[in-house]
């Protein structure tokens, strides 16, 4: 695999959004072990990037699931997250990884620095955004 797909879905039902992620996990990995879900309620995203940057274990890819990413709305949060080390990453994605930001049930505000800076990382490196309430892409 040449390049990471950096995925954010932000559909409204919670069920579709679990079945779509379910699905497109088993068809990169059938490994449990190179499948990883990091709340963002309760963890800092740092570990979620650490996790990413790791190899895969006795496979080929892996997959790292953000759930709640709190930091792509206008929502106070109790994590001061890393979003520096978020952004780095995208700049330089591990290519045996596949990073999923899943926003479902969340509102995200496409004007916070955040969201803009991943917006614009992921369209230059060519990388897939899944919006539903815009549109999908999926290779």
């Amino acid at each position: 695999m040449s390049l990471i797909s950096t995925m954010i879905k932000t559909y409204k039902s919670n069920n579709l959004n679990k079945n779509k992620i379910d699905k497109l996990v088993n068809s990169i990995t059938d490994n449990q072990y190179n499948i990883n879900v990091y709340d963002m309620y309760i963890n800092n995203v740092s570990m979620a990037i650490q996790d990413a940057l790791t190899p895969p274990f006795l496979s080929d890819n892996k997959v790292v699931i953000i759930k709640n990413p709190l930091f792509l709305t206008k929502t106070k949060m109790e994590i001061e997250h890393n979003i520096d080390m978020l952004i780095n990453y995208l700049d330089n994605v591990e290519e045996t990884t596949y990073l999923i930001i899943d926003a479902g049930g969340l509102k995200v505000d496409e004007n916070t620095d955040t969201t803009m800076s991943i917006n614009k990382i992921v369209c230059l490196r060519n990388l897939f955004i899944f919006l539903l309430h815009s549109f999908i892409v999926y290779q």
